[in-house]
């Protein structure tokens, strides 16, 4: 992927993890029709860089921004709370984390 495409990329990630709270590597691609390897290799890049954070799933409270979206998922199929603690969520980093 040429520098130009990966930048157009990672700014599609930054806002969709905006718009949406948070989101994982299988969403993403899906998107952006990119295969889910290079996906997590871009986002591990983008948490590096400190450009996204790793969400923390806690074992017994889920976040607010993953609460939110609960019924999306829930319209995919996708139920259990160990379906949700396997996939890598991203969010983006609050200003003090920087």
């Amino acid at each position: 992927m040429e520098q130009e495409q990966l930048d157009q990329v990672e700014q599609y990630i930054l806002n969709f993890v905006k718009k949406k709270g948070c989101s994982y590597p299988a969403e993403l691609g899906r998107d952006l029709m990119i295969p889910h390897d290079p996906m997590v290799a871009i986002l591990q890049k983008m948490i590096k860089q400190k450009r996204l954070k790793k969400m923390k799933l806690g074992t017994i409270n889920v976040p607010t921004k993953l609460w939110k979206r609960i019924g999306e998922f829930w319209n995919m199929g996708t139920y259990g709370y160990e379906s949700f603690v396997r996939m890598l969520w991203v969010e983006i980093p609050e200003k003090e984390e920087f």
